[in-house]
């Protein structure tokens, strides 16, 4: 088996992260003076002692690129371009909130679900920007419960409720992330270069990962110039093939601009092979001849493959959004209503998506009183080197349209025009 390079190690993982930023800064357009400041604002609120819990804790046989013990912790480890734009837009909004009710809180919140805090940061964040007065996180709703985001537009104390949908479809083939190291480990004793592929029958359960996992290695140590073994059960069919004649690299091709994995698999994961004096390149994002090696495909059960029906999607997303808006539901009746929905990367222009939110809008609209508008929003990565917000929004009907307007359309323009790191 090779020995680690130390190249690999990173060190102490806030300094790691300062000197990619650095390195980076002019090429991205980062505020120079604002990363030291950045890191110490991020390492502040969320607690050093916390952040390095994160960085140390022991990722087992599970490689970096399968699992995330904290998506900050990450950011830090990493400091890839993604990376990078991220602490800074985090810290951009933990300095403008500074003073906002309840902050604190919500940083203690996302140490667990990260994702939801920084939805209810950034459009706290926007709607401070844009002209709302008396904003307030987490604020006091309706017996005993809390709202995310509570704020004045015109006049008119708006309650905001930020929503990320979960998906109620199992994906046991994940359990398979935990024999990926193990696999390639097996892998490095032969020579040339596999393809590993697991067919998934059914769900399967950790015991269901152990046997595949064994199965797996047994056919590792088997297979001896050969082109390929396979095996198959009421589990899984497994597949090892020598593709090392293959002239074409046929495993990773693109459709329409995005990567897709060999045929069809439902996730996929490959070593690359590159020169010591490539790994900055790399980690810079630069262009770097690299050589694939082993890979690894999987499918996912037929059962766990089975995608909703339009309907069905409507139904549970008009269920679960019913259930939320009762935590934006005041006793004050002259409160309007806001509900953020954080919808699939790029899914704003999907005509099928704005098919069922369309539809959750009629319904939702037709129950419940003082209901603003929901804005279905998509944080999206441009090639400007910055995430945005991009948005569509549904009016509720038979309520004034002129606030619930005037509101969406600033929310749009600060979107379009202002970068935010200017404003650090």
């Amino acid at each position: 088996m090779k020995e680690p390079m130390n190249e690999l190690d990173i060190g102490d993982p806030f300094d790691h992260f300062a000197k990619q930023a650095f390195r980076n800064a002019k090429r991205f357009r980062f505020p120079l003076r604002f990363i030291n400041e950045s890191i110490a604002i991020v390492r502040n609120a969320f607690g050093e002692i916390w952040l390095r819990g994160m960085f140390g804790r022991d990722r087992g046989a599970t490689p970096v690129a399968l699992h995330s013990k904290h998506p900050l912790a990450d950011c830090f480890a990493v400091a890839g371009e993604n990376q990078i734009a991220e602490i800074l837009e985090l810290a951009v909004y933990l300095k403008h909130l500074a003073g906002v009710k309840n902050l604190e809180y919500v940083i203690t919140q996302m140490k667990d679900k990260y994702y939801n805090g920084l939805l209810q940061l950034a459009y706290a964040y926007r709607f401070s920007k844009i002209g709302a007065s008396n904003i307030e996180l987490e604020p006091k709703a309706n017996k005993g419960k809390r709202g995310d985001i509570y704020f004045e537009f015109y006049d008119s104390p708006c309650m905001v409720e930020c929503y990320i949908p979960r998906s109620s479809r199992l994906d046991t083939s994940i359990e398979l992330h935990h024999s990926v190291r193990a696999i390639f480990d097996a892998l490095e004793s032969k020579d040339g270069i596999y393809r590993v592929s697991i067919r998934l029958k059914k769900s399967i359960s950790p015991l269901d990962r152990k046997q595949i996992h064994a199965k797996v290695i047994e056919l590792i140590h088997t297979i001896h110039r050969q082109e390929h073994m396979e095996i198959e059960d009421d589990i899984a069919k497994i597949l090892i093939e020598n593709i090392s004649k293959s002239e074409v690299e046929t495993d990773f091709p693109t459709s329409r601009g995005h990567w897709t994995v060999y045929g069809g698999a439902d996730w996929g994961i490959n070593q690359y092979w590159t020169d010591r004096g490539g790994i900055q390149d790399i980690r810079d994002g630069l262009e770097k001849r690299t050589q694939r090696g082993n890979r690894i495909f999987v499918w996912r059960s037929p059962g766990e493959k089975k995608r909703m029906s339009l309907q069905e999607r409507v139904d549970g997303l008009t269920k679960k959004m019913t259930k939320k808006l009762a935590q934006t539901k005041l006793a004050d009746e002259q409160t309007k209503r806001i509900i953020i929905v954080s919808i699939g990367e790029g899914k704003h222009e999907d005509p099928d998506d704005i098919r069922i939110c369309q539809e959750v809008g009629r319904r939702i609209s037709i129950d419940h009183s003082n209901l603003f508008m929901i804005i279905l929003t998509s944080r999206v990565w441009t090639i400007q080197s910055r995430y945005r917000y991009v948005s569509v929004i549904l009016y509720s009907q038979g309520l004034d349209y002129h606030p619930s307007k005037t509101l969406f359309e600033r929310l749009n323009e600060f979107e379009g025009r202002h970068d935010i790191f200017e404003d650090w």
